[in-house]
C-alpha cells in the first residue's frame, strides 16, 4: 500500500507556495486559497483531493495494463522524472521535447531502431571492426540518441497517460496528447493555464522538492496499482534543501535557496483552513474577502543590522581593527541599512562604503557612529 501524503508532507515540500500574484492565471484561482507577501498560496487541500482521482486514473491504466510516459525537461525536474519512471518501469522524457514524440510515434521509431542497431555492433563487437574515425562518429551518434530517446526505447505504442511537470514548459508534449486523446496529468503552478490538463495537481513546480513528493507518489501509485514491487527512490524529497524564499520571489519570481522561519505556526495558512482545526484570524488574504493587515512576519527575513541604543550600530566583524576590510564584508541591504541615518545615498558598494567611513570609527573592536 502507497503511504497518503497529508498537508503537513505537502507543506514540509514547500509545495503552497505558488508564483507572484502579479504573475497568476486567474484559471487557477479554484486552487488558490489566498495569499501572502504578494505570493499565491497553493490550497494543499485541493492538492489532496487531487490525487485521489490521478488514484482512481492509476486503476484504470492498470486493469488495461497500459503505460504512463513522464515529462519533465527543467533542470530541477530531469532526473527525478528518469528516477521515477524507471522505478514504476514506465517511461520518460528528461531533455528537450522532440516534435512528433506521439503523434510521429513511426519516425521516432526509426531513430529508436539506429539506437538499437548500434547496441547489438557493440556487443557483437562489429564495432571494434571499423575504423577508429567511424568508430568515434557513431559513439557520439549513440550518445546524442540515448540521451533524447533513451527513455522511450522500450514503447513500441501510445502510452495510456502522459505526466507532466509544468504543462507551461511542456506545452508541445501536452498538445500532442489532446490530440491522441491521451489523458494528461500534470503539476499546476498558479502560472499555468489549467485548460486541456485532464487531472490538474495544483502545486509547486518550480522546486526540485515539490516535484519529487508529487511525482514519485504518482509513480507508488501506479506501481501499486500494478502490483510491482517498487524500490527506494533515489532522489528522495527529504534528501533536497529547501528551496523557496517570499522575498527572492518577489525580485526573481524564483525560489531562492534560504531556510524557513522557526515561527511555523504564526505563518502557517493551514490553520485556517476550513478542514483545519485553528479558529484564529487567517494569517493570509483569502479569495473573495476583504484584504486584512496581517500582524503575522514574513515566513523569511533578512537579517540586516540595525542601529542600538547610544548611538552604537549593531554587532559588525571588525577585520583586522580595519573599518574599510570591516564594511566591504557586509552586504549592500546591510551597509543601506547602517546608511540610512547619515542619508547615504545608494549605490555601488565601493561608492556608499566610502560615503559611510567619515561617520563611523572602531571603539573596543565594536564599529560606533561618531
Amino acid at each position: 500500500m502507497v503511504k497518503e501524503l497529508t498537508r503537513e508532507m505537502l507543506w514540509e515540500a514547500g509545495t503552497q507556495f505558488g508564483h507572484q500574484t502579479k504573475r497568476w492565471n486567474p484559471k487557477m484561482k479554484p486552487y488558490i486559497y489566498g495569499e501572502k507577501n504578494k505570493i499565491h498560496i497553493i490550497d494543499l487541500q485541493q492538492t489532496i483531493w487531487r490525487l485521489e482521482d490521478v488514484k482512481k486514473l492509476m486503476a484504470v491504466i492498470a486493469s488495461k495494463k497500459g503505460k504512463i510516459l513522464f515529462v519533465g525537461t527543467k533542470k530541477q525536474a530531469k532526473w527525478i522524472v528518469k528516477d521515477a519512471a524507471e522505478r514504476s518501469e514506465n517511461f520518460y522524457v528528461n531533455q528537450r521535447w522532440l516534435g512528433g514524440t506521439l503523434t510521429n510515434l513511426k519516425t521516432i521509431h526509426l531513430r529508436v531502431k539506429r539506437l538499437w542497431n548500434i547496441e547489438r555492433q557493440e556487443k557483437s563487437g562489429e564495432l571494434k571492426l571499423l575504423p577508429k574515425k567511424e568508430q568515434i562518429l557513431i559513439k557520439k551518434e549513440k550518445e546524442k540518441l540515448e540521451k533524447f530517446l533513451g527513455g522511450i526505447k522500450g514503447m513500441k505504442e501510445l502510452p495510456q497517460a502522459l505526466f507532466v511537470v509544468d504543462p507551461k514548459e511542456e506545452h508541445i508534449a501536452v498538445r500532442e496528447a489532446r490530440k491522441l486523446r491521451i489523458p494528461v496529468i500534470a503539476i499546476c503552478d498558479t502560472n499555468v493555464d489549467p485548460d486541456g490538463i485532464d487531472y490538474v495537481i495544483p502545486g509547486n513546480d518550480d522546486t526540485a522538492r515539490s516535484i519529487a513528493i508529487l511525482t514519485h507518489y504518482v509513480a507508488d501509485l501506479y506501481g501499486d496499482a500494478m502490483g510491482l514491487k517498487m524500490p527506494e527512490p533515489q532522489f528522495k524529497p527529504s534528501e533536497f534543501k529547501r528551496e523557496f524564499n517570499n522575498d527572492n520571489r518577489n525580485n526573481n519570481d524564483r525560489r531562492g535557496n534560504y531556510q524557513r522561519s522557526e515561527d511555523r505556526n504564526a505563518s502557517d495558512p493551514r490553520n485556517n483552513h476550513p478542514t483545519g482545526n485553528n479558529s484564529e484570524q487567517p494569517a493570509v488574504k483569502v479569495n473573495n474577502e476583504p484584504t486584512v493587515k496581517s500582524e503575522v512576519k514574513p515566513t523569511v527575513e533578512p537579517q540586516a543590522p540595525a542601529k542600538a541604543a547610544d548611538n552604537q550600530l549593531s554587532t559588525i566583524t571588525v577585520v583586522d581593527n580595519d573599518l574599510e576590510k570591516s564594511l566591504a564584508k557586509l552586504t549592500v541591504a546591510e551597509l543601506e541599512t547602517i546608511g540610512e541615518p547619515f542619508a547615504v545615498k545608494k549605490g555601488k558598494k565601493a561608492d556608499m562604503i566610502n560615503a559611510l567611513i567619515p561617520h563611523l570609527n572602531i571603539v573596543d573592536g565594536k564599529i560606533t557612529a561618531k
